[in-house]
């Protein structure tokens, strides 16, 4: 115990400040080496990054032998002077105490703090880059924030002329791109130094990750979007996931989906954008980042490719759909998509009525005409029943079973009942062309399909038909809505050699209601047959219980 410390003495020395203020500096350097709250000896993260920006810089004494930073021994530090808001022009100066090796430490990390100007405020980080040149990334950083606080200065001077200076200043509160920082350059250690509001330096470090990657091409142009609806955060994911290096894999349908939609703009714009490579490590550097208080998307590409990225911020920047900004692109293949739109509306207008939905979790619809897509922003539970339903209606059908409308039952079972009419259309079209002689072409026939997509949720069939298809299907549906659960699933087509289907469909009717006029049970009654006319294929359409088929 009576042993000597290997630190009974710290060595002091005076650091003479240029640019930052000593107390500020001592404040921000303390912050870093003090322990995580709540423990004696854990570092703080702070401390960790201080640790690791040292060994990154790969400082060396004056005899060139590497220095690390102990922070298991006591490090002194004291400002002078000691007050942040000294008087200007009174002298900054850092005095620091420890041991050689950490002094020697310390001074590179003083020394680089020292290049920007640190006030009371405003933080401090060191960035060493790996890949890129430090000075590349430093003209990109500046370009995007000059933009940035040029953008907010134009925002804040059409606010004063508009007498709502109030406005204007929410539009910017907050925003990571209202305040530039300051940048200074490490070309000794391809480093760069950053100060400045927190917000400012935790996008600009993001920035920094992004570009600071092995490719092929160096970004060229830097470019922020102002979006009208969309969160920018939102629409980060999606668009890096089919431009960012390293992320063009997986990615599931919104994936998918978007990469379909980008290779049918590229189609529209022509020769104006570049092909983008299939394999995601050949890509060139692309960083996209969000600012949302000021709805702002921050993009650096190459000149080639900035305007296909363009045109699909155009496209995404929908409005989002309640709380939720989840994105997703449809691309159809054959169905029109702003009848597809009408349809879905259509829906979803059906299930707020009616209560099975939140309103908060009603997806938002939009069109993309120029390449016959959807875009849905909602929950992730709206978004997979809408791919659910896109998948049934997105079909190779004639022009005339693309109009799909909607018929709302209120009792029977819309599953049952469609997959009942179903194989009874499919059938009716089967004697149909069978009857049908010479004269009929293949066209006409398929003209004839009917296409019946249940909804269960709103217990509504979604029926793709000629109007006279649709007029046949609307009339079955809504008297088996009337009639008992029994008539649902024993429909049948009954196709006519002799008599005509109209007559006998009459008579048979006539002759089952005086049958049923007896029953006393409502029940009963509801088991009444349903029996219509096709006169085009002369067959009934019938729908009735075991006894009344016997009959």
């Amino acid at each position: 115990l009576d042993a000597p410390s290997e630190f009974a003495e710290i060595e002091l020395r005076v650091f003479p400040l240029k640019n930052a203020n000593a107390a500020t500096l001592a404040t921000l350097l303390r912050d870093m080496l003090q322990p995580a709250a709540g423990t004696a000896r854990e570092l703080s993260e702070d401390a960790k990054t201080l640790l690791e920006q040292v060994q990154r810089l790969k400082l060396t004494d004056d005899s060139g032998q590497p220095v690390t930073l102990d922070l298991t021994k006591p490090v002194k530090i004291i400002a002078d002077p000691a007050q942040a808001n000294a008087s200007t022009g009174v002298a900054q100066r850092l005095i620091l105490g420890s041991t050689p090796a950490n002094l020697a430490a310390l001074a590179g990390v003083v020394e680089l703090l020292d290049t920007v100007p640190i006030v009371e405020g405003l933080t401090a980080r060191i960035i060493r880059l790996k890949y890129v040149d430090a000075n590349v990334v430093l003209e990109t950083l500046n370009s995007i924030f000059q933009q940035g606080t040029g953008d907010a200065g134009s925002r804040r001077s059409r606010g004063n002329r508009g007498g709502s200076s109030g406005q204007s200043q929410s539009v910017t509160a907050g925003s990571a791109l209202s305040r530039t920082p300051n940048i200074a350059l490490d070309s000794r250690n391809n480093a760069l130094i950053l100060s400045g509001l927190p917000e400012s330096i935790a996008l600009a470090e993001a920035i920094i990750q992004d570009l600071d990657r092995e490719m092929d091409a160096m970004v060229t142009e830097v470019r922020l979007f102002k979006l009208e609806h969309a969160l920018p955060s939102g629409l980060v994911t999606p668009l890096r996931s089919v431009f960012a290096e390293g992320t063009g894999r997986g990615g599931g349908g919104g994936a998918r989906g978007l990469s379909e939609q980008i290779s049918r703009l590229r189609l529209v714009m022509g020769g104006e954008v570049a092909q983008l490579s299939d394999n995601a490590t050949a890509r060139a550097a692309v960083t996209i980042q969000a600012d949302d208080p000021s709805s702002t998307l921050i993009v650096a590409a190459r000149s080639d490719l900035m305007p296909l990225i363009a045109e699909v911020i155009q496209t995404l920047d929908v409005p989002p759909a309640g709380s939720f900004d989840t994105l997703r692109v449809f691309a159809l293949e054959h169905a029109d998509a702003a009848s597809v739109e009408r349809v879905l509306t259509d829906l979803v207008r059906n299930r707020s009525r009616t209560g099975s939905v939140r309103p908060e979790d009603v997806p938002t619809l939009s069109v993309d005409e120029r390449t016959n897509s959807l875009i849905a922003s909602g929950s992730d539970a709206a978004l997979s029943l809408l791919e659910r339903l896109v998948e049934e209606l997105d079909r190779e059908l004639p022009a005339d079973l693309q109009n799909v409308k909607l018929i709302p039952l209120e009792n029977a079972d819309a599953g049952t009942v469609a997959t009942s009419l179903q194989r009874l259309m499919d059938e009716r079209n089967g004697v149909t062309r069978r009857g049908g002689g010479g004269g009929r072409s293949v066209s006409t026939s398929s003209l004839q399909r009917v296409v019946i997509i249940p909804d269960e949720r709103t217990n509504t069939l979604l029926v793709g038909a000629a109007p006279e298809g649709f007029a046949l299907v609307e009339a079955l549906a809504k008297q088996l809505d009337q009639a008992g659960p029994s008539l649902t699933g024993q429909v049948r087509l009954i196709p006519l050699e002799h008599a005509t289907a109209q007559t006998l469909a009459t008579t048979l009717t006539t002759l089952f209601n005086q049958r049923y006029q007896a029953a006393r049970s409502p029940e009963m009654q509801r088991n009444r047959p349903v029996i219509l006319p096709d006169p085009r294929s002369n067959s009934l359409l019938v729908a009735a219980g075991v006894e009344d088929n016997r009959a």
